[in-house]
């Protein structure tokens, strides 16, 4: 796993410093989900924190820490959770604020787990997905959301996603995992195939544009035991944040239902039969 290591020397030992990532960059369609942590000259890990920050919507990290003898600051940035679909890639910025100990402001020292930075932020996994903002006209409207996350409303036998404004999907990063194994994706009439968890639809490599509105199908099993775990699912944007809106499809009517081509074709013939008869026999009588 690649891993940015960053190093402050002459420092005064014994200053307390603040360092953080910010992943809030106008470049970034998915952020980097960073992991940041510090060491000793020796390589001791001294404290860490994973993606709790309230920097760049939760994909950043913040720690806290002292200026050890040597007057060194170490610190590594890498992929958090090891660099989960659409959150490995992307740029950051790091920053580090040292303070003279006399003007040291209040803040505790990390230890192992964090630096008091915590702050749960919705979208990060399936398990605490975004939930819509609103309910309008049986759509489930969500504005203005941090792309890349994951999104849900209540489960049904498929959906349909709009955008809003000028929002254009570029890809689904992943599909819930659960009993449910398969899903069936379209864009207008063309069904793009079938994808199941752990897969991933590039719009753009498919069809060489994003997209403003495609289906899923095939929903057959819930995948949480709440409305919010229902059916999660990961989307990225053409920009960084966006807004969109999706309703339930209901299931179609049984094919069985729907007479085959060639059963049309057969009544069809039959009618023409009986009207040749029909015809026939009238001009049997009339030459009687």
């Amino acid at each position: 796993m690649e891993v940015d290591r960053f190093n402050l020397s002459d420092l005064t030992p014994g200053s307390k410093y603040i360092a953080w990532t910010n992943n809030d960059l106008p470049s970034n369609r998915c952020n980097p989900n960073t992991f940041l942590s510090t060491q000793n000259d020796s390589g001791f890990q001294l404290g860490f924190n994973d993606d709790s920050s309230p920097v760049g919507n939760g994909f950043a990290s913040a720690l806290t820490g002292t200026v050890g003898s040597s007057g060194n600051i170490n610190l590594n940035v890498r992929a958090a959770g090891g660099g989960a679909r659409g959150q490995d890639t992307g740029n950051y910025e790091l920053f580090v604020d040292v303070y003279d100990p006399q003007e040291s402001p209040d803040f505790s020292v990390a230890t192992s787990g964090g630096g008091g930075f915590g702050k749960e932020k919705r979208g990060l996994t399936q398990q605490n997905p975004i939930l819509p903002n609103s309910l309008q006209n049986g759509w489930q409207v969500f504005n203005k959301v941090p792309g890349c996350r994951w999104f849900d409303p209540p489960t049904t036998y498929g959906f349909e996603f709009q955008s809003l404004e000028d929002t254009l999907f570029t890809e689904i990063l992943d599909f819930p995992v659960g009993d449910d194994q398969e899903f069936t994706v379209a864009v207008g009439d063309s069904i793009l195939g079938n994808f199941s968890p752990g897969d991933k639809l590039d719009f753009i490599s498919l069809l060489g544009y994003p997209v403003d509105n495609f289906r899923i199908t095939g929903i057959d099993s819930l995948f949480g035991p709440t409305a919010e775990t229902a059916f999660p699912i990961q989307l990225a944007f053409k920009e960084r944040e966006g807004s969109f809106k999706m309703r339930q499809i209901s299931r179609p009517i049984d094919a069985e239902a729907v007479p085959e081509p060639g059963s049309i074709l057969a009544a069809k013939g039959m009618l023409l039969w009986f009207a040749a008869m029909r015809y026939i026999l009238r001009k049997k009588r009339q030459a009687g």
